[in-house]
């Protein structure tokens, strides 16, 4: 009799992530496990229960690339705009990777308790704040000039979250599919201009 294979917590997760975005939350454990070539039990003895596995697979990255650029701080040497646009970019390919797996766990049926749990250990609890101190240093390395750092970070997230949310949702109801072409060129362009330091004029 052959030996089960054996399969990593990583292999898992990914296939149990893969099964519910194809078939939705309720997705069968028992075509998760034959993808694996192992059994169903074999999953719950890993992980305990459905709910646990759901929320593992599901969760968001610990430490996306958004969240490196922004704990790794502002360059002097290089353009605002640059760097801005970089993060913009991150952020919203870490959205586009994440808005269906917080969809389906809204709909899986697990209480609100662990669900809300999982989201105050988020990187997006700190992100705001990264993002304001990141603009701060941005400032007083004379590369902008920004009054409110926060109000701007919230502008900077929200330009990120608003195609990404219409993305999904066209076609999650099978609408139009907005054009994001050239999208983040152009809100890094316009933000960057709007905080660009004022030139001192001869009196």
């Amino acid at each position: 009799m052959p030996r089960p294979r054996l399969v990593s917590d990583a292999e898992i997760l990914a296939a149990v992530r893969k099964g519910v975005l194809e078939q939705g939350p309720q997705v069968s454990l028992d075509l998760i496990a034959e993808r694996l070539g192992v059994t169903s039990p074999a999953l719950f003895k890993r992980f305990g229960s459905r709910n646990a596995l759901l929320l593992s697979a599901l969760k968001l990255p610990d430490h996306p690339r958004f969240i490196e650029l922004l704990e790794a701080g502002p360059e002097a040497r290089q353009p605002f705009e640059t760097q801005l646009h970089a993060i913009v970019e991150a952020h919203m390919a870490f959205l586009d990777e994440c808005w269906p797996c917080m969809a389906a766990l809204r709909e899986s049926g697990i209480p609100k308790e662990q669900v809300k749990e999982l989201f105050t250990k988020s990187p997006l609890q700190r992100a705001l704040a990264l993002m304001t101190g990141w603009l701060d240093k941005a400032r007083k390395l004379g590369l902008i000039d920004v009054a409110e750092p926060e109000h701007i970070a919230m502008v900077v997230f929200g330009a990120g979250h608003m195609p990404v949310m219409m993305t999904h949702m066209a076609k999650h109801t099978g609408g139009k599919v907005p054009s994001v072409d050239g999208y983040t060129r152009h809100v890094t362009k316009m933000i960057s201009k709007g905080l660009a330091p004022k030139r001192k004029t001869l009196q």
